[in-house]
């Protein structure tokens, strides 16, 4: 979760769904 930008959610929106279970695989949920 990057909180630094003015609009972190929007960028992180569409690959949140893919980010988080390629993430979580690698046992990296906090990305």
């Amino acid at each position: 979760m990057f909180d630094v930008g003015h609009e972190p959610p929007v960028t992180h929106t569409p690959p949140a769904p893919i980010e988080l279970p390629s993430y979580g695989l690698f046992g990296l949920p906090g990305f």
